[in-house]
């Protein structure tokens, strides 16, 4: 694998799965800070599998990061009416 790509797989999972593996949390408590890194750092592993040569890889997580944004708003919008 390219170094580079390598790199920025490591920055953007370490960013996200700490935030993803709380992502109720962050839902619920509406932490748009949380939510804002764990997007960075989905597209800074979409830019890794790119420059990796693995492109395929990227749908996967931009399943997740349409998931999980609609689960923030829809809950979101939820909590705002309660």
């Amino acid at each position: 694998m390219n170094p580079i790509a390598l790199v920025l797989l490591l920055i953007g999972y370490v960013l996200t799965v700490p935030i993803a593996s709380r992502m109720k949390r962050v839902v619920e408590s509406q932490n748009r800070l949380a939510m804002s890194g764990h997007q960075f750092g989905i597209g800074i592993i979409c830019v890794g599998w790119v420059v990796g040569g693995r492109a395929p890889l990227i749908w996967l997580h931009i399943l997740w990061a349409v998931a999980a944004i609609i689960w923030f708003n829809w809950y979101g919008g939820k909590s705002a009416k309660s």
